[in-house]
């Protein structure tokens, strides 16, 4: 077990160990595991906007501006859409909720991938290639059945004296 163990996080401390070291050790031979001079100076390079810094660090911090704003965006709408769809669920009664519910799960357990190429068409007709908004809608209708699943049974344990 421990030689599975030491197999499986290697590759992961090798990646915080060289993250700390200087080109000079990383180049060094033979290599060792433990840097002379650990420094975050690579950190500080990637996540601190200079001028003149590096393209790889620009971009770094624009792609993680964008999953900022798109994980965001669908963490809200999800939650919001959701938490209503659920609490409709689980405390009223209207006709084929049953049937709606089932749909839900039965949406949930569609693999991504089948649904491609349609989801590709519809964003293509609308226009949303390659935008921040495709990808918050194509997020939100892989997540939106799952969050409503989940709080569905959230809200039917909470007794509805405490309403």
């Amino acid at each position: 077990m421990i030689i599975i163990i030491c197999l499986i996080f290697a590759p992961f401390s090798w990646l915080i160990i060289s993250s700390i070291s200087t080109m000079n050790e990383l180049l060094s031979v033979p290599p060792h595991w433990i840097p002379h001079n650990p420094t975050f100076e690579n950190y500080a390079k990637i996540v601190l906007p200079r001028t003149g810094g590096s393209e790889a660090s620009e971009m770094f911090r624009y792609t993680m501006w964008n999953s900022f704003l798109v994980a965001l965006s669908v963490t809200t709408i999800c939650l919001i859409l959701g938490s209503i769809s659920a609490y409709a669920f689980s405390r009223f009664y209207f006709p084929l909720k049953n049937s709606a519910h089932m749909m839900i799960i039965a949406i949930r357990m569609l693999p991504a991938l089948s649904t491609i190429i349609p989801l590709y068409i519809f964003i293509r007709k609308v226009g949303l290639i390659d935008t921040k908004t495709a990808l918050v809608i194509l997020y939100t209708t892989f997540t939106l059945p799952f969050v409503i699943w989940i709080m569905t049974g959230f809200f039917r344990t909470i007794p509805t004296e405490l309403e």
